[in-house]
């Protein structure tokens, strides 16, 4: 991933509520994968966005509505499964 990419994923990631597993992270629900690779994510505010995947980013795993988008304090994205992320992962108060 380009650094520029991992720029534009930091600033990205300020609109997406904070979770916290051994470190924290931003995250938002995917509600709908493109056909085009574009995932629909849930904001913190509640409205949906449009993030534009890259391709490495489904080379073991296409995601489905309701995995979590995730991002890095680096700026890397990833596709997490519902289940696993439910697991690893719980809000930060407030």
């Amino acid at each position: 991933m380009s650094a520029i990419q991992n720029e534009w994923n930091k600033g990205f990631a300020t609109m997406l509520r904070k979770f916290v597993s051994h470190r924290q992270v931003a995250a938002g629900e995917i509600v709908r994968v493109g056909a085009d690779d574009t995932l629909f994510v849930k904001l913190e505010d509640g409205s949906i966005t449009s993030f534009v995947a890259s391709r490495s980013m489904f080379a073991h795993y296409r995601p489905v509505p309701g995995d979590a988008l995730v991002v890095y304090d680096d700026g890397y994205a990833a596709v997490c499964p519902k289940a696993s992320f439910d697991e690893g992962y719980k809000p930060v108060p407030a």
